[in-house]
This record gives structure tokens, C-alpha cells and sequence, in this order.
């Protein structure tokens, strides 16, 4: 490194968490039976169509008696947000029936776990119940299974590569016992599998994740007699359901440990999360971890400052190798606040954030997904203006490092409570389902928003994309250009709105030589978003190229536009809907590499609206 040469500073420029996705669309669901309460609990998207499905009470649902009585809706929208399709499934029994998880299988097949109840005579029984549609909504098959003696539910879902499908939950006998069961894309049974928590008490498996080998791991709680109830994992064999483990977590006597999600990772390490209850701090959120031979590696509780209902609702694994848990930790003054935790392989928690809504109150966090980058995604419900009982459907979401990239909101009609409760993340969208209060105080109707981001870095120089010109390559986690000679890279990233006709974007590099940056605009990626090596770097914008500005470089960073400068569309010259490429090209004149003078920081694609 020359002496002359001022030192890096790295500056992780925190946006104003109020851009980089735009929403698509949000749609409201109300059920055949007009009036009447719909529950969205779970949503899916595959990159292409998403799919909704819940609960849509009939006309003569009610509280005992008589019995609340209820369908399995569920919807089919296209990317546009057109209905597509909705249908109703109304089990055996005649009674209340409840979609709890959905999957878009190959095809456009959608599949739905849920339960059907009813009266079977005189005893008031439950069954665990499978759907399929094919892409028209057409009822492929179903089956409903119910173990005279106790409740029935599927809970929790997962598809094979095979198209086979793995749902989880309880199975009725001993008072409700852990169940696992395969079945192949046509409804047939492949394998099942049951066990008894050892009470005879209720026990339920919430979630079955698809690991290593094809084999399954699946979480949820065993009822016990003098403990409570202890989170439990177990590990299956995917071709034949044999067991290969099962373990608990046991947080003391008369406690209560539950497991809501499970995780796991490509050597087949496992995490659960969920909460423990504590005889001093109420509910603590959970996390544990177990290797791949169900040997217990490390527990980890968290606390909100307040000491009040913390949990873990989602969980993760990011391409770093850490699991990412996100739920819930009620803080002392700011009530319920989105969390998130990503713990490396030894349980140091490598970042941690909260969130607390702009207008206080409690925000509930009840869904959580990580892209291929390792970016973080919560979805719940945040307090609007009018307070608590103007709850808005809310997504928060973190870079691999904790910067809080964008939050958004949807606040449907702008009065009532809408919440999301659960999230589903592909190709670059986000679709949060859960409910919304109807117009005029009527009951909740389902409420599903997609959003997508505006702003996606593409072109980085860590090796996942062309080779820097002499393996000067930045860590992945960067997410950054090839590294100059102080040994990151230059990061490209965006705040604001891509509108035209209310452009507040902007771009802001960080990472970089107190140098010269020049900012510049592309109209295409460079070999399909690869890039090309060009001096010390790569070039990831091309087509036709427009200079926006050269900025001087301050603690290593800079952006455009500043005070006094055209907006990037005006600059730029876009004036019409479509896509851009962005990237800052800036000075390192320090011999490390080629004999070139300069490199560049990764490159951003920005979609632009009207």
C-alpha cells in the first residue's frame, strides 16, 4: 500500500429503510359465505403464481354451541394479482376445517395441509387433511385421515425433488401422537410414521424441512407428565420414514419449551426455534442446534428488555453457513418488535437486529425467509397512525450484515387491522397473506401483497460471477466489486424511488479509496450479469452507457445525486418504464494488480415506473 495514501474507512451507509421494492399489487378475499370471518395462515409463491389458503367461516359458524363451522379457502392469483381462482373444501365431517400450509408443486399444482372436523356421531373428531389442484383449480385428489381417539392436524409441509409431498402434525391416538407421512404426487402413501411424546398427552410436529440426502427433520413439542411440554426434533429417513433420532429439549419442570420451525444445513446440522417459558423473565425466544447425528451442539435464549412474550416464528439458513432466526422480543417502551438473529456455527450471534414501527405499539414479526444472498426478509403487522387498531401489513428486510435495506407497508382501506401471518419469498418477490379487516368494521377478509425489489445488486466479485482479473476477489459477504488494493471491494447500493414521476432514487457507493468515483448508467448487463474484467475490476453495466457524475470519495464514500444535482432519471434520460444498469467506476492507483488505475464496484439493476 502506497504511504501516501489515506486510509479506508469502511462506511456501511444505512438507508432510510423506505425503498428498493415496489408493490406490485395487494388483493382482498372475501369467502362465499359474504360477511362472514376469512383467515389467511399461509401463502406460496414459486416465482410465477401465488397461492393462499386458510380458513372462510360459513353462515352458521358462531361459538358453542353450535361449533364454529368453516371451509379450507383457497386462492390462486397470477403475477398481475388477478384471481386466478378460489375453492372451498369442506371436509367429511361437515364441521370446521382449516388450511394451515400451501406449496406450488411442478406444474402450477398447488398443495394444501390442513385439518377437517367435525361430529362423528356424537364425538366431535378431527382429520388430517391433504389437497391437490391442478393449475385450472380443479380437485386432483384429497385425503383425510383421522385416528379415532384424539385431534388430527397437518401442520407443516415440504416437497420433494421428486414431486413426492411430506406434511407433518399430530395423528389422533394416545391423545394426539408426533406424525409424519409421504405421499407421492398422485395422493398415495409412500410411508408414515407416529410416536408418543411417552405421556399419552397431546403432541404436535409444526414444521418438516427436506435436508441433506433427501432425509426429513421435522419440529414441533411432546406433552409431558411432570416437565410441561419440551420442544423435539426428529430425523427420518426420506425413502422409508425409519426413524433416525429423535431428541428434546427440556427446559425444566412444569416449563414449556415449543418448537415452531426447523432448519437445516448442508452438512445436515439442524436448528429449531421457538420459545421457553421462564419462571423469571415470562417468554424467552428460542434456538437450538443439533448436528447431523442429533447431538445437542448449543441453546440459545433471548430476551427482550421488557421480559414479556418473546419467540422465534421463522427461521433460516443463509449462504454463510449461519442460521438466521427472526420473530418477536418485546422491548422495554416500545412494546413487540420485529427481531432477527443470524448465529454462526458455534451460536456467536453474527448480527442482531429489532425493528420498532414508526408509530410504536406492538409489531408482530410471524414469517421470515433468506435469498441466495443471504438478505433477510420479516413479515407481520405494524401500527399505523390510528394505533392498535390500525394495524398495517408490514415487511421489514436486512442485507447478510444487519443494514436494515427497506421496510413497507400495505394499509389496505387506511382503517381496521391487517395482519400478515406468513411469507413466501421467490425470484425476487415477497408475498405476505393474513387478513384484513372488512370495509365498514364487517369481518376480516383474506389479504394477500406482493412486492418486489427495485434495486437488486448483480455482478459481484467474490467468484460467483466472472473472475477478477488477479484473484483479487471481495468476500460473498460484501456483496461488493473485486477487491482494490486495501482488500474489499466497491459497494454500489440504492435509497429512495424509482419513479418517474417522483424520482427520489440514489445511489451511494461505500468501501472505496478516498478517490475519484464516477457514477454511470448502463442499459444492459455485461455477459448475461457476469461481467467482463476491465483494469482492476469487473464492467457489469453496459449496452448504452451515460456518464451521471464524478463524485470525490469521503471516509470511502460518495453518491449521486447530491444537493444541486439532476435526478438519476432526468440524467439519465429515462423516460419510459423499464430496467437500467448502475455502477461506479473509481480510482485506486496503488500497484497491487494490473497496471490499470481504477476498479469498479458491483452493479446494480434498478426497475424503473412511471
Amino acid at each position: 500500500m502506497s504511504a501516501s495514501r489515506p486510509a479506508l474507512v469502511l462506511l456501511l451507509l444505512v438507508p432510510s429503510a423506505s425503498a428498493q421494492v415496489r408493490e406490485l399489487w395487494a388483493q382482498s378475499h372475501d369467502g362465499a359465505a359474504a360477511g362472514q370471518q376469512d383467515l389467511a395462515y399461509a401463502v406460496a409463491t414459486d416465482g410465477a403464481r401465488v397461492a393462499v389458503t386458510g380458513k372462510s367461516y360459513n353462515t352458521t359458524s358462531g361459538f358453542p354451541p353450535p361449533p364454529p363451522t368453516g371451509d379450507i379457502e383457497t386462492v390462486r392469483y397470477d403475477l398481475a394479482g388477478t384471481e386466478l381462482w378460489s375453492r372451498r373444501f369442506n371436509g367429511p365431517l361437515n364441521g370446521d376445517d382449516v388450511g394451515y400450509e400451501v406449496a406450488i408443486g411442478a406444474g402450477g399444482i398447488v398443495y394444501v395441509a390442513g385439518q377437517s372436523a367435525g361430529y362423528s356421531g356424537s364425538s366431535y373428531e378431527s382429520q388430517r387433511t391433504l389437497l391437490a389442484y391442478d393449475a385450472s383449480g380443479n380437485l386432483s385428489w384429497s385425503r383425510t385421515v383421522g385416528t379415532t381417539g384424539g385431534p388430527n392436524f397437518l401442520r407443516g409441509m415440504a416437497l420433494a425433488s421428486n414431486g413426492d409431498v411430506i406434511v407433518c402434525g399430530s395423528d389422533g391416538a394416545n391423545g394426539g401422537d408426533l406424525s409424519v407421512e409421504r405421499v407421492d404426487a398422485g395422493g398415495n402413501l409412500v410411508w408414515s410414521w407416529s410416536a408418543d411424546g411417552g405421556n399419552g398427552g397431546y403432541d404436535l410436529l409444526y414444521d418438516v424441512e427436506i435436508g441433506p440426502g433427501g432425509d426429513v427433520w421435522a419440529a414441533g413439542y411432546v406433552e409431558t407428565a411432570t416437565r410441561g411440554k419440551d420442544a423435539v426434533l426428529v430425523r427420518l429417513a426420506g425413502g422409508t420414514g425409519a426413524q433416525q433420532w429423535l431428541v428434546t429439549r427440556d427446559g425444566g419442570a412444569n416449563l414449556d419449551d415449543y418448537a415452531f420451525r426447523v432448519a437445516v444445513d448442508a452438512a445436515g446440522a439442524s436448528c429449531v426455534g421457538g420459545y421457553a417459558t421462564s419462571l423469571a423473565n415470562g417468554q424467552d425466544a428460542l434456538v437450538v442446534r443439533w448436528d447431523a447425528a442429533g447431538n445437542h451442539a448449543w441453546t440459545r435464549i433471548f430476551d427482550g428488555t421488557a421480559h414479556g412474550n418473546d419467540a422465534i416464528r421463522g427461521l433460516g439458513v443463509d449462504p454463510f453457513g449461519r442460521f438466521v432466526a427472526g420473530g418477536t422480543l418485546v422491548g422495554t417502551g416500545t412494546g413487540q418488535d420485529f427481531a432477527v438473529w443470524a448465529l454462526d456455527a458455534l451460536g456467536s450471534v453474527a448480527w442482531s437486529a429489532t425493528w420498532n414501527g414508526p408509530f410504536g405499539g406492538d409489531d408482530f414479526s410471524r414469517g421470515l425467509t433468506v435469498d441466495a444472498f443471504g438478505n433477510v426478509t420479516l413479515a407481520g403487522s405494524s401500527p399505523g397512525a390510528g394505533g392498535a387498531s390500525d394495524l398495517d401489513l408490514t415487511f421489514a428486510a436486512w442485507d447478510p450484515r444487519g443494514v436494515l435495506e427497506w421496510t413497507h407497508r400495505d394499509d389496505g382501506s387506511g382503517t381496521g387491522n391487517q395482519r400478515a401471518l406468513w411469507l413466501s419469498s421467490s425470484s425476487g418477490l415477497h408475498a405476505a397473506a393474513g387478513y384484513a379487516d372488512g370495509a365498514g368494521g364487517t369481518p376480516s377478509d383474506y389479504r394477500t401483497v406482493v412486492v418486489a425489489r427495485t434495486a437488486v445488486p448483480f455482478c459481484f466479485g467474490d467468484g460467483s460471477a466472472a473472475a477478477c482479473p488477479c484473484a483479487n476477489a471481495s468476500a460473498p459477504i460484501e456483496q461488493a466489486g473485486c477487491a482494490s488494493s486495501f482488500g474489499t471491494g466497491g459497494r454500489l447500493m440504492a435509497q429512495g424511488t424509482s419513479s418517474i414521476a417522483a424520482d427520489t432514487l440514489v445511489l451511494r457507493g461505500a468501501s472505496m479509496p478516498n478517490s475519484s468515483a464516477l457514477y454511470f448508467q448502463g442499459t444492459s448487463q455485461q455477459s448475461g450479469g457476469a461481467g467482463v474484467a476491465f483494469g482492476d475490476g469487473l464492467r457489469c453495466a453496459g449496452g448504452v452507457v451515460i456518464r451521471l457524475g464524478t463524485k470525490s470519495n469521503a471516509s470511502g464514500a460518495s453518491q449521486y445525486p447530491m444537493a444541486g444535482d439532476p435526478s438519476i432519471s432526468s440524467r439519465g434520460l429515462v423516460t419510459g418504464p423499464g430496467s437500467r444498469t448502475y455502477q461506479v467506476w473509481y480510482r485506486n492507483s496503488a500497484a497491487f494488480c494490473t497496471s490499470s488505475t481504477f476498479n469498479l464496484s458491483n452493479g446494480l439493476l434498478v426497475t424503473w415506473s412511471a
